[in-house]
């Protein structure tokens, strides 16, 4: 007895796609490479692990977002010597060793905002709300500069 639903086999591999030797995926006779993408969120969305992703294939162009610790970079760890623990664990909750700083754009100033208005508790939700749409307009225009 038939249901009605046919199933059907997924179409051939490209003979013509081949891995690269960089990993990613290309075009044997045109050379084409993937796509770059720009991930844009404020916060450290799902411990940035789309924009890592895209890294480790060689897809992402920019990851644009309103606060990011470079883990990467040689300074950090000395200036995280000299930060009470608090502190650290904090700047620790923006981080990916595995994502190159040199491929984030940060929004510090609207990043800094806002953490500072969810640290006061008495601060007006119309301020909360302004913030955060100021944000979001920040993070959209850097993003439009890479995209």
């Amino acid at each position: 007895m038939s249901n009605g639903v046919t199933i059907e086999s997924p179409p051939a591999a490209d003979p013509s796609a081949t891995q690269l030797p960089s990993g990613r995926i290309g075009h044997a006779l045109t050379g084409a490479q993937p796509a770059k993408f720009v991930v844009v969120h404020g916060g450290a969305r799902d411990s940035y692990q789309l924009a890592q992703a895209l890294s480790e294939a060689g897809m992402l162009e920019a990851l644009v977002t309103d606060l990011f610790w470079p883990a990467d970079r040689k300074w950090t760890r000395f200036a995280e010597r000299l930060m009470p623990n608090s502190l650290r664990s904090l700047v620790r909750q923006r981080m990916d060793p595995e994502l190159p700083s040199a491929r984030v754009r940060v929004c510090a100033y609207s990043g800094l905002l806002q953490l500072l208005l969810e640290k006061i508790p008495r601060a007006p939700r119309s301020l909360r709300r302004r913030a955060n749409r100021y944000a979001d307009a920040t993070l959209g225009r850097v993003a439009g500069r890479y995209a």
